[in-house]
């Protein structure tokens, strides 16, 4: 979201100056015409562009091209996006940047108020669908950046045994796991007071969670709304306190997307995944539904399946804390062992994962 702000402002200060100096109105239709047509392709090829995780398990990082182009696309996105926007941003607080809320507005307004009514709506339009086309265009970016992680970690926790040991222990530093020891402390306290003090804390347990959330979640953009509302009132609607705000912003989403991937990985269905593409030389079936990869994986074709169609496709995301059947990993587990062991042509496809069955 902080990356979507600052796009925002980029996008309205550079295109507001380009059709300031446009001086022919014609020529302005024109090529505003021009680019919202490209804009609208582009957006509905995106929109329709699904990148599945699950074709990480048709393919891993087999040959050394594979390496060289995976490694390639994360140093790329980690350089441009994150130490790009990073150096802007320290750069813009070096300077001492700041913007004019009322000179921006007189400048627009001054703009719109030669026009039609339909000029100013069309360029609106024109404006707002660069700007979802832009989105569109740094979520596949970041879903491709994602897609070449994964596949490197599951690679990793194939290769390195101490990976996987140094990823268990970084989990007890990431922003989730240090929130909930921060709750804990609070239901820890009323332990050994009076019994009408427990009912007390216990019954603020929903308030005090729902506050946590707010807290991690939004904290960054309530400290840039304060900010924007305090140069608004009291520095005459120059905002010169959003570009450090936006800085320490950035710095904060990042570190909350790194733990947030960290934090809901299941490093046991990793491992899995590592034997699965990278070790298994053969499958073998010791009842219905268990089947063993190697001599030291045995696991169940619902583990498979789950792990693909849920874990894998939603980038190895895994709720323990939900209990909703429908995403309940042991239920859809069951549900699908039972349903594969009343099918046993299924057997003879499930050494070629392109046809894994797809159920449920």
């Amino acid at each position: 979201m902080v990356f979507y702000i600052n796009l925002g402002l980029f996008t309205l200060k550079y295109l507001l100056s380009y059709i300031l100096f446009v001086e022919s109105l014609t020529a302005l239709r024109i090529k505003m015409t021009f680019i919202l047509f490209i804009c609208l392709v582009i957006t509905y090829a995106l929109y329709n562009y699904k990148l599945d995780y699950r074709i990480i398990m048709e393919k891993g990082l087999y040959k050394i091209k594979d390496h060289i182009i995976n490694l390639f696309i994360i140093i790329l996105f980690i350089s441009f996006f994150i130490g790009g926007i990073l150096y802007l941003r320290i750069l813009n607080v070096s300077k001492g940047k700041s913007i004019n809320l009322i000179s921006m507005y007189n400048k627009i307004h001054m703009f719109f108020i030669n026009m039609s009514i339909f000029d100013a709506f069309f360029i609106s339009i024109c404006l707002l669908f660069i700007f979802i086309t832009y989105v569109y265009i740094i979520k596949l970016f970041f879903r491709i950046f994602m897609y070449n992680v994964i596949k490197r970690h599951i690679y990793l926790c194939y290769k390195f045994k101490s990976y996987v040991d140094l990823s268990v222990r970084m989990k007890f530093y990431t922003l989730d796991c240090l929130s909930d020891k921060i709750t804990a402390l609070y239901f820890i306290f009323p332990l050994g007071k009076a019994e009408s003090l427990k009912k007390y804390y216990a019954g603020l347990h929903a308030d005090i969670l729902f506050l946590k959330n707010i807290i991690k979640n939004y904290i960054h953009y309530i400290i840039i709304f304060i900010l924007c509302i305090y140069d608004i009132i009291f520095n005459n609607f120059i905002l010169t306190h959003l570009f450090t705000a936006l800085l320490f912003a950035f710095l904060y989403e990042s570190y909350k997307k790194i733990s947030h991937f960290i934090y809901y990985m299941d490093f046991g269905s990793d491992e899995l995944l590592a034997v699965y593409i990278y070790r298994r030389t053969h499958i073998v079936f010791y009842d219905e539904t268990t089947l063993s990869l190697n001599d030291d994986n045995i696991c169940t074709i619902g583990d498979l399946y789950v792990i693909r169609n849920h874990y894998l496709k939603d980038g190895l995301y895994c709720d323990f804390s939900s209990y909703d059947p429908l995403t309940d990993f042991a239920y859809l587990t069951n549900q699908y062992n039972e349903a594969f062991a009343k099918n046993s042509a299924w057997k003879k496809k499930i050494k070629d994962i392109a046809a894994f069955p797809d159920l449920l």
